[in-house]
């Protein structure tokens, strides 16, 4: 019998892979320490001789958790003078802060001298203080950010670009260098249904946690976000990177370390989104902060024995996550960080003969 013309054909059989494991710095707090740079690419070259996938780096202003990455597109450079392989991304540059033409110089350089490995990663930033570095308000944000979506797209391209400067001045310009790869976008998103379907209808990536969703609220706006894809008419299920804290547990001693860095990093970023952190007690925060990292390390996140990662990992594959980036630096430096990351590799090697 024939197929009646309004029915809908069987959906094609689809492989499932395992997301490509990566490291992620952003955890990591200065306290005007020397020697922070060497410390954080020594953990990049592990990661490269690890096979890990990529590296994400932060864009963070005025606050020392996370501030030693102002400029990711600076960071990128250190890293791609220390490496060979491994993918270079800002996760993620604050678009609204700074003109579309800047970022794609500084991610043009980067990719022109790492030989095009360079991914970026885009937001709308969320800090009121930072848009002192911006020329629109803190409610201006989302236009801007949409506006400035498209100038980079068309610089990266090659196309010109008509600008008018403050002075009033107008100039027509193109990107130089030129970048060696074709642009390759992920937008943050946090808990907005509306984000997801807006990354996906443009064709970009999407780049997550889990601090404000689990996986069930993560599967419905993968949804979203493949239902962006749809409407704009683009094939295939696009790409989804989640960023997960990850520490090896080997024994009771470096779980407890483990679950109290966890602990500091968590009352760290909540401190850092304060509108006035002075006014943060940790005593006062100490039993939410305990909560909150409870939260991640049961089932939410890498930290634990490695026995337990792949569990972790097979969930988000079934969610058709594509990249697992994982925090290691809010550990406190040497062999928690090292022997993280090597475990990390592990865990990426055995999706890659799977």
């Amino acid at each position: 019998m024939a197929t009646p013309p309004d029915s809908p054909l069987p959906a094609p059989a689809t492989v499932v892979s395992e997301p490509a494991v990566s490291l992620s710095l952003f955890g990591f707090t200065t306290d005007g320490q020397e020697g922070v740079y060497d410390r954080l690419l020594e953990l990049v070259e592990v990661a490269e001789a690890e096979g890990l996938a990529n590296v994400w780096l932060p864009e963070r202003h005025f606050d020392d958790f996370g501030g030693f990455s102002p400029n990711p597109a600076v960071l990128g450079a250190m890293v791609a003078m220390r490496t060979s392989r491994l993918g270079i991304r800002a996760g993620s540059s604050v678009l609204p802060l700074h003109s579309a033409v800047s970022v794609a110089e500084d991610w043009a350089m980067v990719d022109a001298a790492s030989g095009g490995r360079v991914g970026i990663g885009i937001a709308f930033g969320w800090m009121e203080r930072d848009f002192v570095l911006s020329d629109a308000p803190h409610a201006e944000r989302i236009d801007l950010f949409r506006t400035r979506v498209g100038q980079l797209e068309k610089l990266w391209r090659g196309e010109a670009l008509e600008l008018t400067g403050h002075s009033g001045q107008t100039s027509t310009v193109r990107l130089h260098p030129r970048p060696v790869s074709e642009l390759r976008m992920w937008q943050a998103c946090l808990g907005n249904p509306d984000s997801y379907y807006e990354s996906g209808k443009g064709g970009r990536g999407v780049l997550t946690n889990l601090i404000r969703q689990d996986l069930d609220q993560l599967a419905a706006n993968i949804e979203r976000y493949r239902a962006g894809r749809a409407d704009a008419g683009l094939e295939g299920p696009g790409e989804i990177t989640v960023l997960a804290h990850a520490a090896l547990s080997t024994d009771e001693a470096s779980e407890e370390r483990n679950m109290e860095a966890l602990e500091r990093y968590m009352l760290a970023t909540f401190t850092s989104s304060s509108e006035d952190p002075s006014l943060v007690n940790p005593d006062d925060w100490k039993p939410r902060m305990v909560a909150a990292a409870e939260r991640l390390r049961n089932g939410l996140s890498l930290v634990g024995p490695e026995a337990e990662w792949q569990v972790f990992k097979d969930k988000l594959t079934a969610l058709g996550v594509t990249e697992i980036t994982c925090l290691v630096d809010f550990l406190p430096h040497g062999e928690a960080w090292t022997e993280t990351v090597q475990a990390l590799g592990r865990l990426h090697g055995a999706g890659l003969k799977a």
